[in-house]
């Protein structure tokens, strides 16, 4: 699955993948950009890792069977040296995407759906 976003420091879309349909636990996956801001140059890195396949993962109250938690890291280098800016995990249900977001970036957590 993948999404674009336009990161209010960057020139142009950003297109990440989020969620890989032949992935196993463990495997990650890479996209790096260019970035500019007030003057300076530095790299974003954004790596994804599938973290474990679970039978269930509740939010709100509404528990949702078959779910995949990826966890997204994203680092900054500015300087040679990449430094850690962010960890977010993102679990989606099967039949029904995405469920709940957590971490350093986002708390979103889904609150109805309907699949059509």
């Amino acid at each position: 699955m993948r999404f674009e976003t336009v990161p209010t420091v960057v020139d142009g879309i950003v297109s990440l993948i989020y969620l890989k349909e032949n992935a196993t636990v463990g495997d990650t996956w890479d996209t790096s950009i260019q970035q500019s801001a007030n003057g300076l140059n530095y790299t974003t890195r954004y790596q994804t890792e599938f973290v474990e396949k679970l039978t269930s993962h509740t939010v709100k109250g509404t528990s949702y069977p078959d779910v995949v938690h990826n966890q997204l890291s994203t680092y900054t280098t500015l300087g040679g040296s990449e430094t850690l800016f962010s960890v977010d995990s993102y679990y989606w249900a099967k039949g029904v995407g995405l469920i709940d977001i957590t971490g350093t970036t986002y708390d979103v957590k889904l609150t109805s759906y309907d699949v059509k």
